[in-house]
């Protein structure tokens, strides 16, 4: 502190003590740290404060000492807000003891997750404090016996663990959860959680535990559930949750096992309930076989519009597999019309030459020229549309993408939002998409460590995950530390090539239902 500044430390240090307003005692702690005059008196006093913004300033302000290891009256100070009534305050300090190196910190964060389930921001704040205390979280969790109150928590710490290096953590949690009772769904859960991590690197449970007598039959106790989970996948009998965590098992196994993955078909028959298949297909996808591919194929005659995206989805995220499609088109096993123009342009932009030439082959090409297409269709503009029909093109072409008067999903913007521009504008974006393009709404392709391809607009970010979006609402997060490659196309989402299916009226007549024009 400066020799000026020095007289204003002890008065400042006052108001902070005895001040009767909340906004001067928060204002003269941050005066304190402004002249670097912060301490850990002050500290310890502002930790106490009856204000929560007060105290949740307190908690930012310690993070230096905490990673300092200087003070153990700090610690107890910063220990005693765990059971603060303030939320906000808790928020906080999840974002802050990712900054403290004791044990006890990983303690805290677990019983905030917990405690804090359902909400989404305390959430991302526990998650963002987690890489230095993932080990001393998951002890935590199941000496707390809290593991099993929220498995798809618990399954996100065994990946980090794994992913970042702390994997005899990792394989004791799981050893552990395999030999408790008789939570079948539980072990499913963390097992799945646990191979899915050994896979995106190239690891398997007899690598890890090599070297760990205490790992010694973590092999022969997974082998257990795995048997348990093909037992219970194909069973209509059980409990759905259990079969979906026993589908959702079998999709990890089948990386290794084609078996596995010749058992999960079965379940995309339209027998199953929606959320069996959409799981099988999940599962499937998470495999790298070529068999997981033809088994998707196989159902795909029987299988619903809905699930039909989640198929696409599936087989446009390897390009072994995008070239089985392409060759289920061009024999007639699946009609190319059934891919959306947007699916159809990725596949004729494909980064794998073999891809984009098939693909020519079985798409007629867009136009190119967009000046002379717009010119082309110059007289949309000027008809007169029918909103009805409109309507029914809307449904056809763009409800995969965007959402009008409530119908439709949310990965663009939504239509309605739009009605007041003009035909000229309308018809400029969807002839011309790329003429210009909102950042959030530029197309992203993540590739993992493991090969697999996910693609679409960045819906959100956190500091360990990722968040895509893709035409259909399919969404994916993927963990940073899996991601091998993020590469943006530069264009929008929304595709070129629309003039094939659509002739001037038609286009007029989609301008009319979305300015809501009368017939």
């Amino acid at each position: 502190v400066h020799k000026q500044d020095r007289a204003a430390v002890e008065p400042l240090k006052q108001l902070l003590n005895e001040s009767l307003q909340p906004k001067t005692r928060l204002q003269a702690l941050a005066t304190l740290d402004g002249l670097k005059a912060v301490d850990e008196d002050a500290l310890l006093i502002a930790l106490k404060d009856a204000h929560p913004a007060v105290r949740a300033q307190a908690i930012h302000l310690s993070e230096p000492f905490l990673k300092a290891k200087s003070s153990s009256r700090l610690a107890v100070g910063i220990l005693a807000r765990e059971e603060d009534t303030s939320v906000r305050v808790r928020y906080h300090l999840a974002f802050s003891l990712g900054e403290w190196s004791d044990p006890r910190a990983g303690r805290l964060l677990m019983k905030e997750a917990y405690r804090a389930a359902g909400d989404d921001a305390m959430q991302t704040a526990v998650m963002s404090s987690a890489t230095p205390h993932v080990a001393a979280m998951l002890e935590s969790s199941l000496g707390q016996s809290l593991a099993s109150e929220n498995p798809q928590l618990f399954s996100k710490l065994l990946a980090m663990a794994t992913a970042l290096g702390e994997r005899f953590a990792a394989g004791s949690s799981v050893l552990l959860v395999l030999k408790a009772g008789s939570n079948n769904q539980w072990k499913f859960s963390a097992l799945a959680g646990f191979l899915e991590a050994l896979s995106e690197r190239g690891m398997t449970i007899e690598q890890l535990a090599r070297g760990y007598d205490s790992l010694a039959d973590l092999n022969a106790r997974s082998n257990e559930v795995l048997a348990l989970a093909r037992d219970c996948a194909p069973d209509n009998r059980q409990p759905e949750e259990y079969r979906l965590a026993a589908i959702r098992l079998l999709g990890e196994s089948s990386r290794a096992s084609p078996e596995d993955a010749r058992q999960l078909g079965p379940l995309m028959r339209p027998q199953e309930s929606v959320a069996v298949q959409r799981a099988a297909v999940s599962a499937l996808g998470r495999g790298k076989d070529n068999a997981a591919a033809a088994s998707m194929l196989a159902a795909w005659r029987s299988a619903s519009p809905a699930l039909r995206q989640e198929l696409l989805a599936a087989l446009l995220a390897r390009p072994a597999w995008t070239k089985l499609l392409l060759a289920a088109i061009a024999d007639g096993r699946v009609s190319g019309a059934q891919l959306s123009a947007t699916q159809q342009q990725k596949l004729l932009r494909h980064s794998d030459s073999g891809i984009r030439e098939s693909a020519g082959k079985v798409f007629a090409a867009a136009h190119t020229d967009r000046a002379a297409l717009l010119t082309e269709y110059a007289s949309a503009a000027k008809l007169r549309g029918d909103a009805r029909h409109g309507m029914e093109l809307f449904r056809q072409n763009c409800a995969t993408c965007h959402r009008l008067r409530g119908e439709g999903f949310e990965v663009g913007p939504d239509l309605g939002s739009i009605s007041d521009k003009s035909p000229q504008a309308l018809m400029l974006s969807i002839l011309d998409p790329n003429a210009a393009v909102e950042d959030r709404y530029v197309n992203y392709t993540a590739t993992t460590a493991g090969g697999r391809e996910a693609s679409g607009i960045i819906l959100n970010e956190t500091p360990n995950s990722l968040t895509l979006r893709g035409p259909g609402g399919h969404e994916e997060t993927l963990l940073r530390v899996e991601i091998r490659e993020l590469t943006s196309s530069g264009i929008s989402l929304m595709p070129e090539g629309f003039e094939k299916t659509m002739k001037p009226q038609d286009l007029a007549d989609l301008i009319a239902a979305l300015t809501g024009a009368s017939p």
